[in-house]
């Protein structure tokens, strides 16, 4: 029993671990440049560009949107 309560521990840790990576300082990131503003100007910057909106919805405590953040996000852009 206390066999398998040892292994449930480090099974719960490397789960743990694998949703929540180090964060990148903001000198290491590439890739997509999120504007952060009014809703106003997203719309007003899309139309003066001719660019369509990608709406991010994060939550800090989300463990897939920290790796979409840390590694997706970051990939750099090919056109």
């Amino acid at each position: 029993m206390k066999k398998l309560q040892v292994i449930a521990v480090i099974i719960l840790f490397v789960f743990l671990r694998a949703f929540s990576p180090s964060e990148k300082s903001s000198s290491e990131t590439s890739g997509i440049v999120f504007h952060e503003g009014k809703w106003e100007e997203v719309l007003d910057l899309a139309k003066r560009e001719n660019k369509y909106i990608f709406l991010d919805i994060y939550a800090s405590w989300c463990g897939p949107c920290r790796v979409m953040k840390l590694k997706t996000f970051t990939d750099e852009l090919t056109r």
